[in-house]
């Protein structure tokens, strides 16, 4: 009995030590996938990564794309429920990340959107371990609760160039400590930051108070204490105005920023 359950040992090291030399996986069509595999390597041909493709590829743990990637889209839930997905590369080509393509990715820390010009709706809703996101200077849109309950974000630097932020956007971020919002006087989501309860510092760009849906908040109606204890930052000439603009008027401390927001 002794020599089986050595030998049963030394086999179940070599297994494992043959996995963790084995090569990623390479992906030029989706018709042929490994769903067990823990690395791939997405060719620079793939146009898109079609919907459902990863789905709960429980496994996974790293995606890169091919130097010279043409990739221009990520579908609906590609990487839904991925939770071993810690890294990935995105390619300069990305222009869209479709509805509910990485939610419930639990290990993902980060991610750089480099070109990303549109994030659909719960794209990275309930990533509980992102704690990085850079977005793209050519970013248009965030869909609604494109990151909710991302519990570990601290900081979010939305970029001018968004002329759609949608409800919920950010909604659960209960780390968040910081957002700048993109600084037009763009209609903006209801319920931005519903549940945000840690934010110190919200800085809005925008010489003209934006309108929000539904003639909402930022937060929900029953957190008047985040109105107290978050700080709103606008431009001098503005504070006035700010003051007296419904929605906006909520905020105990709205003060002028003494530094570009970024």
């Amino acid at each position: 009995m002794e020599f089986l359950r050595i030998l049963y040992t030394v086999a179940f090291v070599s297994v494992m030590a043959f996995a963790a030399m084995a090569d990623p996986v390479r992906i030029d069509s989706f018709e042929r996938m490994d769903a067990l595999a823990e690395e791939v390597v997405i060719a620079k041909e793939v146009k898109a990564v079609p919907a459902f493709a990863f789905a709960e590829c429980v496994n996974l743990r790293s995606v890169v794309f091919e130097q010279g990637s043409r990739c221009r889209s990520i579908g609906e839930c590609a990487f839904y429920r991925c939770c071993s997905l810690k890294e990935i590369e995105l390619p300069p080509s990305l222009s869209e990340i479709g509805k509910y393509a990485f939610a419930w990715c639990e290990s993902m820390e980060k991610v750089h959107l480099v070109n990303v010009d549109k994030i659909g709706a719960l794209a990275f809703a309930y990533c509980s371990s992102l704690k990085d996101v850079e977005f793209s200077e050519r970013l248009k849109s965030v869909g609604n609760n494109a990151f909710s309950c991302c519990t570990s974000l601290e900081e979010a630097l939305i970029p001018s160039s968004v002329s759609l932020l949608e409800s919920y956007a950010f909604s659960g971020c209960t780390s968040l400590r910081r957002a700048v919002l993109p600084g037009n006087p763009s209609l903006l989501g209801e319920l931005i930051f519903s549940g945000c309860t840690s934010l110190e510092e919200i800085v809005e760009p925008s010489a003209v108070p934006p309108k929000f849906d539904c003639e909402s908040f930022l937060f929900d109606p029953d957190e008047t204490g985040c109105y107290a204890k978050c700080r709103l930052f606008v431009p001098a000439r503005a504070v006035p105005t700010y003051r007296k603009t419904r929605g906006w008027h909520l905020f105990s401390d709205i003060s002028p920023y003494s530094k570009k927001p970024y």
